[in-house]
């Protein structure tokens, strides 16, 4: 059953900013640890860096042989991060917009890439059906991570680096233990794609996003699916937690909406929809502060493919349980 929208005023998500500037359809998001800049992947190849305050791209990395699929930020906000259709993973200084290192051993799509805490290494996930374990110093595997049936469209990280999350499109979800590298429980309940996964901070819970046009809430220490949040009319693209760990963001590109819900009730907090035409939201992430909601877009009317920043209010940066 489709959950109901609380009516909010004033709503939690306003639009602050409109930045323009890729050329093809932003396909991944993330912000810095301090919270006062971006980066955006798109299928034009490239990676751009964006000052929240101001909008302005202070810098567009190139590189990729393909569109980057996904990037993420090192939580000591010095490296970015990329995926890309070309089997590669990117490493970039931040400060400069070097790349220090590319790191090849995926042999297919990489779909995510996600920073341990640790900083030195990180968690790919791939269409070649792996996930891998990066040492971004010496650029080895550690190790390959195999068990899906499916290409591997997402992974996520807990805060201490311990438990790890996958969604592929084998429908599943896996939780992974990074220190023995075994597989903790598959979660079943999607009918179909797992597009992308969160695993909260503290690692008891996490959220996915499908293609059967749902949002689940999971608990990782049972095992079990503790809410389907139902609302989108079309396919889920992209899912994300906010800090306080109270809401979960998710991205309907085709449906035209990014939805916000409250976990404890399921409730359907927003409905944020566009007063462009051309709003075709892909991908979706809250800054570590609560203070902003940074949303990629699929399309423009001038080709000049779109990120969308809302400014929140009611979302707090500390991590809390969600309540049982």
């Amino acid at each position: 059953m489709e959950q109901k929208t609380i009516k909010r005023n004033p709503p939690i998500a306003t639009l602050e900013h409109k930045l323009k500037g890729h050329t093809g359809w932003v396909k991944s998001v993330a912000v810095s640890p301090d919270s006062t800049w971006a980066v955006s992947g798109s299928r034009d190849k490239t990676i751009k860096i964006w000052d929240l305050e101001t909008g302005q791209c202070r810098a567009t990395l190139k590189g990729h042989k393909d569109q980057v699929n996904s990037v993420a930020i090192a939580p000591d906000g010095t490296r970015i991060l990329s995926g890309s259709n070309d089997a590669t993973i990117g490493v970039w200084d931040a400060a400069t917009g070097k790349n220090l290192a590319s790191l090849k051993g995926h042999t297919h799509f990489v779909k995510s890439v996600f920073p341990l805490p640790d900083n030195p290494r990180a968690l790919t996930a791939s269409t070649d059906e792996t996930l891998k374990l990066w040492d971004l110093v010496s650029g080895k595997c550690l190790k390959t991570f195999e068990g899906h049936g499916n290409a591997v469209t997402s992974a996520s990280v807990n805060s201490d680096g311990k438990r790890a999350v996958s969604g592929s499109y084998d429908k599943s979800v896996k939780l992974w233990n990074l220190e023995t590298w075994q597989c903790l429980a598959t979660l079943e309940g999607h009918s179909n794609y797992v597009n992308s996964v969160q695993i909260a901070a503290d690692g008891r819970y996490a959220v996915s996003g499908s293609n059967d046009q749902t949002v689940k809430l999971w608990d990782l220490e049972t095992g079990t699916c503790r809410g389907t949040f139902e609302g989108h009319k079309k396919d889920v693209d992209s899912v994300a937690l906010s800090p306080d760990g109270k809401m979960a963001a998710s991205t309907g590109c085709t449906d035209n909406t990014v939805r916000l819900w409250e976990l404890t009730s399921g409730a359907c907090l927003q409905v944020i929809k566009s007063v462009d035409i051309f709003f075709f939201p892909t991908a979706v992430n809250f800054s570590p502060d609560g203070k902003r909601l940074v949303v990629g877009n699929s399309a423009d009317n001038d080709k000049q493919y779109s990120l969308y920043i809302y400014r929140l209010t009611g979302v707090t940066a500390a991590v809390r349980d969600v309540p049982d």
